[in-house]
């Protein structure tokens, strides 16, 4: 049913499309004095150059991609590469930020080409149909209400990424004792090796026990279905934990052949196959559980848990990790190479302490996250009021 006030219309009736231009040459990676015009891809910001292909608001359409079909309103000057649509020309008076919300409520991505590389070009967006209120005011007056919400979305997301980035400051420092507690420094002095007194560097193999996982057998495959027997993949690996959304699961006859492969809830888990050097724990819910051949778990360890955890998890080893990958097609992390992975220990008391106090500073990251993914799920249901006419403003 359509309601009081609103129109029918196919956006073909509403604008015109047209690609943007070639990616400029001399494009920089931050904005500069004298190059601050944000360069568009199909999804998002490329670069910065000197000279605007467009003047003034407008949208811009992801056209070939993943990511194709995406849509985002940008109200400065700006280059839009080929890899995206822009509105060439207007064709009906229409608030254009109300207009963005439609297209992005609608979802373009279903009109993307099936076959080959994705696709959305422009005679399937001209024949879509929609409804929209023929007053200007209440278009206004939506694109207004949903823009506080973005406002608040992308501000959090600013302040996750500062706060991610002080956690990477803070974490490296307080484990290489850069930074360290009042009470563990009035009588510290720094030695030779960089080291402060009272820490030393051990393997990795010295103080844990490192041990590999094991594949399925042949011919066996798993299952949906949920039995006594999960078996946890790199795929399932997040966030330093594991996801539960997708676990597969084993029969007992497959187990019995694997039971030697598990990980518990105390071990440390770490891809070496694929994505290389993904660290965390494992949720008590899968303690037991069989591990996969690509990745390993640290086990029988002698120091703090946690603390060998964000060790692990750190930009120290994990650039080790990266200048130690194999050249083969699928890159390897060798088990040699885990056990001599050189880790910073102080006293048990510190690597408590340092612990505690990154665990605190995560917990305000995840405490954030949760609050814009609350404010994404608030958005996601006004536009389902709002753009369709379910729930009206006061004009």
């Amino acid at each position: 049913m359509l309601p009081n006030g609103w129109k029918e219309i196919e956006y073909g009736d509403l604008f015109s499309l047209t690609s943007g231009k070639t990616k400029p040459s001399d494009i920089s990676a931050t904005a500069e004095l004298d190059k601050d015009i944000p360069v568009y891809g199909g999804n998002g910001i490329l670069g910065y150059t000197d000279k605007p292909l467009v003047q003034n608001p407008n949208f811009i359409i992801g056209r070939v991609g993943e990511y194709c079909g995406t849509i985002r309103y940008v109200n400065s000057p700006s280059w839009i590469t080929d890899n995206a649509l822009y509105a060439k020309e207007m064709l009906e008076d229409i608030d254009l930020k109300f207009l963005t919300y439609k297209l992005e409520y609608f979802d373009l991505s279903k009109l993307r080409k099936k076959g080959g590389q994705p696709l959305v070009s422009q005679e399937p967006i001209y024949k879509a149909k929609d409804k929209i209120p023929t007053s200007k005011v209440e278009q206004q007056k939506i694109a207004k209400i949903l823009s506080t919400w973005d406002e608040a979305i992308e501000k959090l997301g600013r302040l996750i990424q500062e706060k991610k980035k002080r956690q990477d400051e803070l974490t490296y420092n307080l484990l290489r004792g850069v930074r360290r507690f009042p009470e563990f420094t009035k009588t510290s002095v720094t030695l030779k090796n960089g080291l402060q007194e009272g820490w030393e560097i051990k393997k990795l193999g010295d103080i844990a026990e490192i041990k590999g996982g094991k594949r399925i057998p042949k011919g066996y495959a798993l299952k949906t279905e949920k039995t006594e027997y999960p078996y946890i993949r790199v795929t399932d690996f997040e966030a330093g934990s594991v996801s539960l959304k997708q676990i597969l699961y084993m029969d007992k006859h497959i187990y019995e052949q694997i039971k030697n492969y598990t990980i518990n809830e105390d071990d440390i888990y770490i891809s070496v196959a694929g994505t290389l050097g993904l660290v965390g724990r494992i949720p008590k819910e899968l303690s037991g559980a069989n591990l996969t051949e690509n990745a390993n778990k640290i086990t029988s360890i002698k120091i703090d848990k946690d603390y060998l955890l964000y060790f692990l998890q750190s930009s120290y080893i994990q650039k080790e990790i990266e200048s130690i990958k194999t050249t083969n097609a699928q890159p390897k992390l060798a088990l040699t190479r885990i056990r001599d992975f050189s880790i910073h220990i102080p006293s048990l008391v510190e690597q408590q302490k340092i612990s505690k106090l990154i665990s605190n500073s995560e917990k305000e990251i995840i405490l954030l996250e949760k609050c814009r993914a609350s404010r994404i799920k608030q958005k996601q249901g006004l536009m389902q009021i709002l753009l369709t006419g379910k729930r009206r403003v006061h004009v």
